[in-house]
């Protein structure tokens, strides 16, 4: 198995060093680098090439957020997992748009983060169990990362749904279709009945609505 090379970015010394120690007991995972801002984040991402940056939201120079932009304005192939003290739909919508794979509350277990680095690093996207309950909720009461304002979904056939997973866990048209056995013209016509009955045009909006339907994974 290769080891997943994690960049940590984090402007508390304390903390980069109580993730530092939790990651290092596992022998698949290594540490690579350590940021204390958003700019060495982003600079250290294109020198040390790590597979995931684990990034703190509130950090100075650049927030997580804003480091996270200018990483994707890069084309790195790196993955990003937000690892934060805010339960707020509002920054959660935020850093989706920004393209991170993950957004993890920093009280959440040893055992849980080690997940998260995993699974991030297979290609999912990933969000602890009580942010998918915050996502939830603002769509119930119509919150900011609410596509519409009712929690009724039309409904999606199987395959719809297994769609939906593979494109809100970031896989293209072309890796949907090898995964799923059919054509990409197949995939593409699933994608725009998706969009119509769900009322979303954007990729953001069909991370949160997955979410929320249960249908990514929870750590």
């Amino acid at each position: 198995m290769n080891t997943i090379k994690v960049l940590l970015a984090d402007d508390h010394p304390v903390v980069r060093g109580g993730i530092r120690f939790a990651l290092d007991k596992d022998p698949g995972i290594q540490i690579v680098g350590e940021a204390e801002d958003g700019r060495q984040a982003v600079e250290l991402s294109a020198a040390l090439g790590p597979d995931i940056v684990i990034m703190d939201l509130q950090m100075p120079v650049l927030t997580g957020i804003e480091a996270t932009r200018l990483i994707r304005k890069s084309n790195q192939p790196v993955k990003i997992l937000m690892l934060t003290l805010h339960e707020n739909d509002e920054l959660l919508y935020e850093a989706l748009q920004a393209g991170v794979n993950g957004y993890m509350l920093k009280m959440a277990s040893v055992d849980s983060l080690r997940n998260a680095v995993r699974m991030v690093a297979a290609g999912h996207s990933i969000f602890d169990d009580k942010i998918a309950r915050i996502v939830r909720s603002s769509r119930m009461h119509g919150g900011r990362a609410s596509v519409d304002a009712s929690p009724v979904r039309p409904h999606l056939t199987r395959r719809e749904k297994q769609v939906l997973q593979l494109l809100a866990e970031g896989c293209t048209s072309q890796q949907i279709a090898q995964q799923l056995s059919i054509s990409p013209y197949t995939v593409n016509n699933h994608r725009k009945n998706i969009m119509r009955k769900l009322n979303c045009n954007n990729a953001t909006s069909l991370v949160m609505i997955a979410v929320e339907q249960g249908l990514l994974p929870q750590v």
